[in-house]
């Protein structure tokens, strides 16, 4: 194809909105093009190189060959940048593309604004105008991801339109690029707007910016420069002669001016200082359109005016007319005329004339029905008009009484106490009052012994120990309702109080136990701190048991146990104490009880009753002249930081936890020693001091009285039969008792389990055929 010559001239304000210093307001930081470099797409084409020439005084560069799709870039990120500068095309013979690469990441992924004068078809459609485009790919790019203005797999065009450019004309451009997911690209020609583009879109929300060259030799960029975005401001809300207004941060602004006109643009008068990203304006009035914009400030001056918005308070809506209410079965119906520029309404209601008044709703049309009402509840309503200037006054208040003819009640429940009986049952529609019905016999005959105007009622008229049958019936002016449905019920003494209450203290818990009370149906536990109370319950429980868990070690509690039923709640146990404790530290030796001669022997230093113990410091020592010190070994997340030997037989080991979840709580291995048994008699591993602490501020010595010790008994090498030495009938003899226990073999005439590991097994049979291969009275069978 013919590739053309372009001179791309484009140069970046970069100014921040917060001055960088006391004398920096009106400084540009202007872009050593020299440090800049080339960086090539990842692109799989053939043609040329491009060649990148820097002017002598660094701040201009010329693409200088019709080459490959490239970028010239320095260090400078664009993320909450704003982006200025201005290019013009000097040439007749080509019309491809120039243009810029921004949210740089690598050669695969960025946004790209390229800019095509005319269409051509090349490697697909090129169109006339510019295009932003979406590179976003980890494989390399071809002509015909980037030439044509198209999706591929590869590029995803966000944005086209049919404008072309003019050769050796000067167009200026501005790039606001925010790191929230939007972005803004403004194409100027002189003071004429060609295009302003706002894209939304997240996948690159930083990044790198460069100069773009596709196709175009003597492309030449010049003079860059950015500067920070201004905030971008917007209205919280618009109310009665009143805008609040709310900004972006900053960064490094000490304080905000808040400047307003009555004209879109300006100009514009300050009329308040914040310290904060938020102002409320109350030098308003309603019915005027205010712009307003905000500026950023700190020592280096004031930075340029943010985006502008406008607002209009308006004054509340008038109260509605006209409100009529219609009140129906468990519901009442309103309407009202509408409140010129209302945008709701508020329902309200008491049950009182002239209220105070309840909002039950909202309703965004002229009607609303209230369905919260119950049937024989006179309504007192009003109705109030919302806008953003606030609410109105109350309308005109009406009144509203729905009724429905009378059903029986259902759902009567009955529950038997201590000489009464408790009645429940669900509201019957329109009743004013309910009689209540009571018989001795299931069925009737009923007789009516009290009233009631809600839906409960106790009966105090009974007798413990006999059943009662009731029913109820719903009466309003229209006269009674037929039955409900029956219940019984049948009054209870109070269960006797518990006796033989037991408390056993243990680590920050107390366990109770206590005889059954006949009749309960469950206990009420009580606790005090002092004999006699008085006493709080802290739980119940179905059983005769419960455990305390909520106190403190070393604190005596009291407690006593109640028993309740249907009758109510019993007279208190007797009462007893507890001072839960914490179980005191100690240190142990566990190993074999017995070994042989040459036998590898493991001790474990086990600590008890810890509680998120992370460190030890530990002095043990051993019987030389029946055991060899083979090593130590870490246990299961344990490390060991220290190991001395002080003296003969004495080792010290430091310890430590690796990481709370390994902390020592209850029973932990803290250490595993290795010894070899080199003579027979009774060896002893002694814990001879133990220092220990926690991850707060425990650090103790553990006792000598509570660190332990271990005596092993080192046996020499003993024949199956005791016979003196070992022979094939030892052989025989194991042979024949393979697979058992030990415990199980003749232990009064066979030593069966050779290496005593509690059973008869392979590794018993090949340790005497060792010691049989070992004597050398044995005459084998030749």
């Amino acid at each position: 194809m013919n590739y053309k010559k372009v001179l791309f001239t484009c140069f970046f304000l970069l100014a921040l909105v917060i001055p960088v210093s006391a004398n920096a307001t009106t400084e540009k930081n202007i872009i050593d093009l020299s440090k800049w470099q080339n960086v090539g797409i990842n692109y799989s084409g053939s043609e040329p190189a491009p060649i990148w020439k820097v002017n002598s005084t660094n701040t201009a560069v010329t693409q200088t060959l019709n080459a490959r799709p490239a970028v010239f870039m320095g260090d400078m990120e664009c993320a909450n940048n704003s982006v200025r500068g201005s290019f013009s095309v000097d040439t007749t013979s080509d019309n491809d593309f120039v243009g810029f690469v921004f949210g740089y990441k690598d050669s695969g992924h960025f946004y790209l604004f390229d800019w095509k004068q005319s269409d051509e078809d090349f490697h697909g459609l090129g169109k006339q105008g510019m295009s932003i485009k979406k590179v976003n790919t980890n494989t390399s790019l071809s002509d015909s991801d980037l030439w044509p203005t198209s999706n591929t797999d590869k590029v995803k065009v966000l944005y086209h339109n049919n404008i072309t450019y003019k050769d050796q004309m000067l167009y200026n451009f501005t790039l606001n690029f925010t790191d929230k997911g939007s972005f803004n690209i403004v194409i100027k020609q002189g003071n004429t707007v060609l295009d302003s583009i706002t894209i939304k879109d997240s996948t690159y929300t930083s990044g790198k910016f460069g100069f773009y060259n596709y196709s175009q030799e003597m492309v030449t960029y010049s003079v860059s420069e950015f500067e920070k975005l201004p905030p971008v401001v917007k209205v919280t809300s618009t109310q009665n002669e009143k805008v609040d207004l709310s900004w972006t941060a900053v960064e490094g602004a000490t304080s905000y001016n808040i400047k307003r006109d009555t004209t879109s643009g300006g100009p514009y008068t300050t009329i308040g200082q914040s310290t904060s990203t938020t102002y409320t304006d109350t030098t308003v009035a309603n019915g005027t359109t205010y712009y307003y914009v905000v500026t950023a400030v700190n020592t280096g001056g004031e930075s340029e005016n943010s985006n502008e918005v406008s607002a209009k308070p308006i004054a509340p809506a008038k109260a509605p007319i006209n409100l009529v209410a219609k009140a129906n079965n468990a519901k009442v119906d309103l309407v009202w005329s509408a409140s010129q520029s209302a945008t709701s309404y508020n329902i309200k209601r008491a049950t009182t004339a002239g209220g105070p008044y309840t909002t039950i709703g909202q309703s965004t049309s002229t009607t609303y029905t209230d369905t919260t009402v119950a049937n024989g509840t006179t309504y007192y309503y009003v109705v109030t008009a919302v806008n953003a200037g606030g609410e109105s006054e109350n309308s005109n208040e009406v009144s509203a009484r729905p009724i429905a003819p009378a059903k029986a009640p259902i759902n009567l429940v009955a529950k038997a106490n201590n000489a009464k009986v408790d009645l429940v049952w669900s509201a019957s529609q329109s009743a004013t009052s309910y009689n209540i019905k009571r018989a001795t016999t299931a069925g009737g005959p009923y007789t009516t012994i009290g009233q009631s105007t809600s839906t409960t009622y106790t009966d105090t008229t009974v007798a413990n120990g006999t059943t009662y049958y009731y029913v109820v019936t719903a009466v309003n002016a229209g006269g009674e309702s037929e039955n409900s449905n029956e219940v019984s019920a049948k009054p209870i003494a109070p269960a006797k109080a518990p006796i033989n209450l037991v408390a056993k203290a243990n680590n920050a818990k107390v366990d109770l136990v206590w005889s059954a009370s006949q009749s309960a149906t469950s206990y009420n536990i009580k606790r005090s701190t002092t004999a006699g109370g008085p006493y709080t319950t802290i739980g119940q429980s179905t059983s005769t048991t419960y455990t305390d868990t909520t106190v403190a070690n070393g604190t005596t509690y009291y407690y006593v146990v109640t028993a309740v039923n249907a009758g109510g709640e019993s007279e208190n146990s007797n009462e007893v104490s507890a001072t839960p404790t914490n179980p005191t530290v100690t240190l142990e030796v566990t190993s074999v009880d017995k070994a042989k001669l040459d036998d590898e022997i493991t001790a474990n230093i086990v600590i008890h009753n810890a509680v998120n113990i992370c460190a030890e410091d530990l002095k043990i020592s051993y019987d030389t002249s029946k055991l060899q010190f083979i090593n130590a070994e870490n246990a299961d997340g344990m490390k060991i930081y220290k190991e001395d030997d002080i003296a003969a037989g004495v080792k010290r080991y430091i310890t430590a936890c690796l990481g709370k979840a390994n902390a020592a709580n209850g029973d932990k291995i803290l250490l595993k020693l290795k010894f070899k048994a080199i003579d027979k008699g009774e060896a002893k591993i002694d814990i001879t001091n133990g220092r220990i602490a926690d991850n707060v501020t425990l650090e103790m010595d553990v006792s000598q009285e509570n660190c332990g010790e271990k005596t092993i008994l080192i046996e020499g090498v003993k024949d199956v039969n005791r016979t003196g030495e070992y022979t094939l009938l030892d052989l025989g003899i194991d042979a024949w008792y393979y697979g058992y226990a030990a415990v199980d073999t003749d232990t009064s005439k066979y030593d069966a389990d050779q290496i005593i590991n509690g059973s008869i097994d392979d590794d018993d049979l090949t340790e005497i055929v060792a010691q049989i291969l070992a004597n050398t009275n044995y005459s084998a069978n030749k």
